[in-house]
């Protein structure tokens, strides 16, 4: 897979084997991660279809932050923690793989304080940006501030192999944990 972010755990290769308990889905997902200030979040993803049901715990000294239910799109791939905005407050980065004709990914992220989270949304990119996207998302931490994302742009009577080039969008993280699109790029043909 070359869809990993640098200094990535990859959430499959250590997740706890599927269990089943008696009228419950299974446990697809399950593992413990802890930010630089301390944090812990305990992170579990229950069922085996497309959607998925997750829950974050976060802990820090023992103490209760918080528990944050979610439904999802797709298995959990990559977990990461990262402070993009610089303001000491880690985010959550998480990322989940749909495989049906295509390979597509989706992107959940939460920054959290002491007493406090927010979810971190990807913004909406436009249809010109779109224009030969089939997935293929590869992602990147470039430095310590900003996430590169990068796929395949397909032309019109591509079917197999693209041959638009790639396009690379930058994203930042603004002081606000509001996620925002530095730089759109087209590397390669045109």
């Amino acid at each position: 897979m070359d869809s990993l972010l640098d200094d990535t755990v990859p959430g499959n290769e250590n997740a706890q084997p599927a269990t089943e308990q008696e009228g419950s889905a299974k446990v697809s997902f399950e593992k413990s991660f802890t930010a630089p200030n301390g944090i812990q979040f305990n992170i579990t993803t229950l069922g085996e279809d497309s959607i998925r049901q997750m829950q974050i715990i976060a802990v820090r000294d023992g103490i209760f932050l918080t528990d944050i239910m979610e439904e999802i799109v797709g298995e959990l791939i990559i977990v990461r923690i990262t402070d993009l905005n610089d303001n000491k407050n880690p985010e959550l980065l998480i990322f989940t793989e749909t495989r049906d004709e295509y390979e597509y990914w989706h992107f959940y992220a939460y920054e959290f304080s002491d007493k406090d989270w927010n979810k971190v949304y990807f913004p909406e990119l436009n249809a010109e940006i779109l224009q030969g996207y089939r997935g293929q998302d590869v992602y990147r931490l470039i430095g310590k501030n900003m996430l590169r994302r990068t796929f395949p742009i397909y032309k019109e009577g591509d079917a197999e192999k693209a041959s638009g080039g790639n396009r690379v969008i930058e994203y930042m993280l603004n002081d606000k944990g509001e996620m925002y699109v530095d730089t759109v790029k087209v590397n390669g043909n045109k």
